[in-house]
C-alpha cells in the first residue's frame, strides 16, 4: 500500500461495505441467516483461509444473533471469564504468532466485554461518537503527516505516528462536529423504513450492475 500503509483504511471500508451488503441481506431474507450456528461456519470459514477483515465482522454478526436468541449473554460470569481468556490468548497469538489468526478473537473478545450497561457520560458520549467518523477519516492523518515527515528528516517514527493519530481524532472529532452531529439531530425529519427500503434497493441494483459490467469487461 502507499505511504506505508496508510491507504489500508479504502481496503478495509471496501470490505465492510461489501459485508455490509451481503450479511443484512442474508440475516433479513432466509430465515437461517438468524441462526448464530450459521455465523459459526461462516467465521471459521474464513478464519481457516485468513480472511482476517471477513471474519472479525462475520464474528460481530455471530455475537448479534446469538444476544437476539439469547439476549445478554456476554454479561453472564462464566462468559466473561472465557472472553477474558480469549482476549489474552488472542493477543498472545496475534502478537507472538499471526495477527490474521488472533486478530478477529481479539477484536471481538474486547468488544463484548466492552459492551456493559452503565452511566453515560459526556467525555464517554463524544468518544464514542467520533469513533466512526475517526475510522473513516484517520487515513487523512497518515497522508498529512506522511507527506510532511518526508519534507523534514528529524520527524521520525514514533512521533509520526502520533501525530497521525492526533491528526486522524481531529478529522473525526471535525467531520462529527460538522456532519455526523447533525445528521443525528436531524435524522427523523429525512428518514423513514420506506425511504430505507428504496436506499437498500438502489445499492444492490448497483452492486449487480458492478458485477455485471465487470464480467462484461473481462469477457
Amino acid at each position: 500500500m502507499p505511504l506505508k500503509g496508510t491507504g489500508n483504511a479504502f481496503w478495509s471500508i471496501s470490505v465492510e461495505e461489501q459485508f455490509y451488503l451481503l450479511a443484512p441481506a442474508i440475516v433479513v431474507a432466509m430465515k437461517f441467516g438468524r441462526n448464530p450456528f450459521l455465523w459459526i461456519l461462516v467465521s471459521s470459514f474464513l478464519w481457516f483461509f485468513h480472511l482476517v477483515d471477513f471474519a472479525s465482522i462475520s464474528l460481530g454478526v455471530l455475537a448479534a444473533t446469538t444476544q437476539r436468541l439469547y439476549g445478554n449473554f456476554h454479561l453472564r460470569t462464566s462468559i466473561v471469564a472465557i472472553l477474558v481468556g480469549s482476549c489474552i490468548l488472542s493477543l498472545l497469538v496475534l502478537a507472538t504468532l499471526s495477527y490474521a489468526r488472533g486478530a478477529p478473537f481479539f477484536a471481538i473478545s474486547t468488544v463484548l466485554l466492552c459492551a456493559r450497561p452503565g452511566s453515560r457520560h459526556s467525555i464517554g458520549m463524544l468518544a464514542g461518537a467520533i469513533s466512526y467518523p475517526m475510522y473513516l477519516n484517520h487515513w487523512i492523518g497518515g497522508f498529512v503527516v506522511h507527506g510532511i515527515a518526508k519534507r523534514i528528516d528529524w520527524l521520525t517514527q514514533p512521533a509520526t505516528g502520533l501525530l497521525s493519530y492526533a491528526v486522524g481524532v481531529a478529522a473525526g472529532a471535525f467531520a462529527y462536529v460538522m456532519i455526523d452531529r447533525t445528521v443525528m439531530a436531524n435524522r427523523d425529519k429525512f428518514y423513514s423504513p420506506q425511504f430505507g427500503t428504496t436506499l437498500a434497493l438502489i445499492a444492490y441494483g448497483l452492486v449487480l450492475l458492478g458485477i455485471s459490467g465487470g464480467f462484461s469487461l473481462v469477457k
